[in-house]
């Protein structure tokens, strides 16, 4: 709640509250207390009091569902022959009526109304589409003293006293002023910190009177309030757990946060013996005022005073409310402008692994007459976890390799860059693809176990002059052979993925390429892309679309043109959420050759 004393110290007082019982009896009580500095008798500020309870009671129970952070509005105006009081709200409201009159015994309505036209002289409410206003008014009493010299020179005195109130607070919110001008000075130099907040209340602790101020922050989780600037003796404030319910033992920073309202102690309602406040010097009088910012909790400032001296003056409170929504706005802009700065490094960041994970893939695929050779990778992130290599040995083979590191982003990237590197560190075991996944295995488990990470690979060894293929996998989707006129067949060798189980054995496969036929390496994003109504294009597809392929006589760089452009149609405009990776593999179909056995490691 914030509440600020009008242009006339003493005359007026405005309160915003949230809409909800523990807020509104605060406000009012703050509303009583203000009524009896004005000189009303305690029958006077019992009957606001019953009042204006009945009235923002009324307002709470009519709060949509959903609304219940809202703020009310409580004004009231002292004149000399009466008070006037108007409450608004932003609530669905009700229907006013007539005549009001005290309702049966049974009734669970009606009764607020009765007694607010009974204890007040005047009630009007306004029911609006953007807001509702209720004004109530009554005469003071009448019974006043009669003027005398005694009394005209105390009137003197006070309106003395009033002049000087008016010019300390005048004087404090130069200096406040002042102080906000020379904390915008510290953020446009790109000062910040807990340092500087301590200074900033060092600066404030004057000019608000108070002998020490604590500033707690909500922390990124929600769930604590953490100190971020103290000017207390150098005590060290815990955290405080903002889950504590406030109907046990609670700090009371964290039942003004809760409740939305300031909290006064002193004297009369003194701080729990546990409260962490209470390790802070001279603790006998002050106040924590939460913060909000666009309605949500943000932090709680709390200042305080030995008793010894004055209470802090309407004027003080006012610098201390502009100072927390001043501060408020600052750290929530600077804590925007670092999620800024360090999301475009981040993104940056991932421009350069992108680009390093593009350049891992092939500029070319080789090219062997007779055959045709063709892959394409998609992300469905900046940077993935699928590769695919094709690399050339000197005899004119080559080996093929397609591979999809577990998860997604740097990481993945990262290993995907090893995979690559350490493959190529031996085209000597290319040819026998069953001892290439051993080794691999057996380099790559120390690393990948230690991050808790793995990779599927399937490596094939290629031979132009026989058509002979020998296949190698780890864990991966098997690969899909189609041979004319639409023959399928599914080449699953097994094996675990490497870097899950150390000195694993691995085995290969021969097969033969024929003419017009298809190979497809790939990764499981392409069968798991998902349709506009989430159905999987799955496998059984992946085989037709393969089977009319080869059927219709198309070669590897037509087939995975056409298999991207399916992918994407079936997908629509439903995001991709894995990678997506293929190789095809093709011979002519007018290429005869001899299929000669590979040997044996």
């Amino acid at each position: 709640m914030t509440a600020s004393v009008q242009s006339i110290p003493g005359r007026g007082l405005r309160m915003e509250v949230r809409c909800d019982l523990e807020a509104v009896r605060e406000a009012t009580r703050q509303l009583r207390v203000f009524l009896g500095a004005e000189g009303l008798s305690e029958v006077e500020q019992s009957s606001w009091e019953l009042a204006c309870m009945e009235a923002v009671t009324n307002a709470v129970e009519h709060v949509l569902p959903g609304c219940e952070g809202i703020l009310l509005r409580l004004g009231v105006l002292a004149f000399e022959d009466e008070i006037e009081v108007v409450i608004s709200d932003r609530t669905a409201g009700f229907d006013w009526p007539d005549a009001p009159e005290l309702p049966e015994s049974d009734s669970e309505s009606g009764r607020g109304v009765f007694l607010i036209t009974q204890l007040t002289d005047e009630a009007c409410y306004l029911r609006g589409r953007e807001e509702n206003r209720l004004v109530m008014r009554r005469r003071r009493d009448a019974r006043r003293p009669v003027a005398t010299v005694e009394s005209l020179e105390q009137q003197v005195r006070d309106l003395d006293a009033t002049l000087a109130t008016m010019t300390e607070e005048l004087a404090a919110c130069y200096e406040s002023l002042t102080a906000i001008f020379r904390f915008t000075e510290d953020i446009k130099r790109g000062q910040y910190g807990n340092e500087l907040a301590a200074k900033w209340l060092s600066e404030l602790r004057p000019v608000c009177g108070a002998d020490w101020c604590v500033l707690r922050l909500v922390a990124k989780d929600q769930r604590t309030l953490i100190t971020v600037g103290s000017t207390g003796p150098g005590v060290v404030l815990p955290p405080l757990d903002l889950d504590s319910p406030l109907s046990g033992p609670v700090a009371t920073e964290v039942r003004a946060l809760k409740v939305g309202t300031d909290i006064w102690f002193d004297e009369a309602s003194p701080l729990e013996p546990l409260d962490p406040l209470v390790q802070m010097l001279n603790t006998d009088v002050g106040l924590c005022h939460p913060i909000f910012y666009q309605g949500q909790p943000f932090g709680v400032l709390s200042a305080g005073r030995s008793s010894a001296r004055p209470g802090l003056t309407a004027g003080q409170i006012n610098v201390l409310h502009t100072f927390a929504d001043f501060l408020s706005i600052q750290i929530r802009n600077l804590r925007l402008q670092e999620e800024y700065v360090r999301g475009q490094l981040v993104s940056r960041e991932l421009q350069i692994a992108e680009r390093i994970q593009r350049s891992l893939l092939p500029e070319a695929l080789p090219k062997t007459p007779g055959y045709g050779l063709a892959g394409f990778s998609q992300n469905a992130n900046q940077v993935g976890g699928d590769f695919f290599d094709a690399i050339a040995l000197a005899d004119g083979s080559m080996l093929l390799v397609m591979a999809d590191v577990m998860g997604k982003g740097v990481p993945a990237a990262m290993f995907a860059a090893i995979l690559r590197s350490t493959l190529r560190a031996r085209p000597d075991l290319a040819a026998w693809p069953q001892e290439l996944m051993m080794w691999l295995n057996q380099s790559l488990y120390p690393d990948l176990d230690r991050v808790e990470m793995f990779v599927t690979v399937q490596v094939v060894y290629f031979d132009p002059q026989s058509g002979l293929c020998r296949i190698a996998s780890a864990g991966h989707c098997p690969a899909l052979l189609a041979t004319p006129p639409g023959n399928i067949s599914s080449i699953d060798i097994g094996g675990p993925p490497v870097g899950v189980v150390p000195g694993c054995d691995y085995r290969d496969e021969i097969f033969s390429l024929d003419a017009g036929a298809l190979l497809l390496l790939y990764t499981d994003g392409v069968t798991d892309v998902q349709s506009a109504d989430g159905e999987a294009f799955g496998e059984e597809r992946l085989k037709e679309f393969l089977r009319t392929a080869v059927a219709e006589g198309r070669d590897a760089e037509q087939a995975c043109a056409l298999l991207s452009a399916t992918l994407t149609r079936f997908r629509g405009s439903r995001p991709a959420f894995d990678d997506v990776t293929v190789l095809v593999l093709g011979r002519s179909a007018a290429m005869a050759g001899t299929s000669e056995p590979l040997g044996n490691p």
